[in-house]
């Protein structure tokens, strides 16, 4: 497993991108954060030992820690069912969920089950 402090500096460095400060999880048993790039955001993730999500992130080792790609939207709803059209599929059925501050979310997974998920958000 890549460290997370180190992927952040990554991207801080490199990419000259703001970084959130790393946040604790305990519900998914992680450390997170955000990377925004201006046009989309990245979340990247370092899962505990014996977190569920060590698999998610193992099989896509290639990408680091990209957990998912944020994409801001003006609807979600046209968006997903774009993506459907596309062979996309939802994440867990096609549940909007909204975030804490209650903008309204979906996860898509690739067509090909390769990549990160993709996250529409509305903004």
């Amino acid at each position: 497993m890549r460290d997370l402090d180190a992927e952040t500096a990554t991207y801080r460095d490199l990419y000259r991108a703001e970084v959130s400060p790393t946040e604790r999880i305990e519900r998914y048993g992680c450390s997170s954060a955000f990377v925004d790039l201006g046009y989309t955001r990245l979340r990247l993730l370092q899962p505990d030992q014996d977190s569920r999500l060590v698999g998610l992130v193992a099989a896509h080792e290639w990408a680091g820690a990209v957990h998912h790609v944020c994409h801001k939207v003006a609807d979600v709803v046209v968006v997903r069912d774009q993506l459907l059209d596309e062979g996309y599929r939802p994440l867990s059925g096609d549940e909007i969920k909204q975030t804490t501050d209650g903008k309204r979310v979906v996860f898509m997974r690739p067509a090909d089950g390769n990549g990160p998920l993709l996250k529409l958000e509305e903004w």
